[in-house]
């Protein structure tokens, strides 16, 4: 059996990195921040001066207790911007104020909402439902409970079983099934 072959060559050779800090001859494999204005600027530092870093560093420097508690507030909700809720960024600035004002005036006490509200009409059925209806010799305003009466009635009649095996009403019974199941459906109301 023949030995193989390395293919791959081997890792080129790096060179250390050197510490940050001056005159510190270390080889640098912790990285830090710059600066908390400069966060993806990075620095490389030894372990010792890592630790010395880390220990020194205060996020919060030079900033006053009101720009802290700012700081902290926004940070709940990740710096993003926000609006109040159910109104997108309607309610911001003063043309978006004016608008949802306007919008509030419109729907509120005897305005469009509340005549509506007053004379409520009666959903009309849709064309498939009134002609599952019309196969069910049902009128529109029939409730679930009439619906459900006359189809066991038309089932009695049509169903080959109870025929006595007859298969003339068979064609009706699938027409009856199929109106039955239109108005059960609570999706096309």
């Amino acid at each position: 059996m023949k030995p193989r072959r390395k293919l791959l060559n081997a890792d080129p050779i790096v060179e250390p990195r050197p510490c940050d800090v001056p005159g510190c001859k270390a080889e640098a494999v912790h990285r830090t921040a710059a600066a908390r204005d400069r966060l993806t600027d990075t620095r490389w530092f030894c372990l010792a001066h890592a630790r010395e870093f880390n220990a020194a560093w205060d996020y919060f420097k030079g900033m006053t207790p009101v720009e802290i508690e700012l700081f902290r507030r926004q940070d709940v909700i990740g710096h993003r911007p926000t609006w109040p809720f159910g109104l997108g960024a309607i309610g911001v600035g003063p043309l978006g104020e004016a608008l949802r004002d306007r919008i509030r005036d419109a729907f509120a006490g005897a305005g469009m909402y509340a005549k509506a509200r007053a004379k409520p009409r009666p959903a009309q059925p849709t064309p498939a439902r009134r002609k599952a209806l019309a196969k069910l010799d049902l009128k529109p305003g029939s409730t679930r409970l009439e619906i459900k009466q006359r189809y066991k009635e038309l089932v009695k009649r049509y169903h080959p079983d109870l025929n006595g095996g007859d298969r003339g009403g068979e064609e009706r019974l699938r027409a009856v099934n199929e109106a039955y199941r239109i108005l059960m459906n609570r999706s096309t109301a």
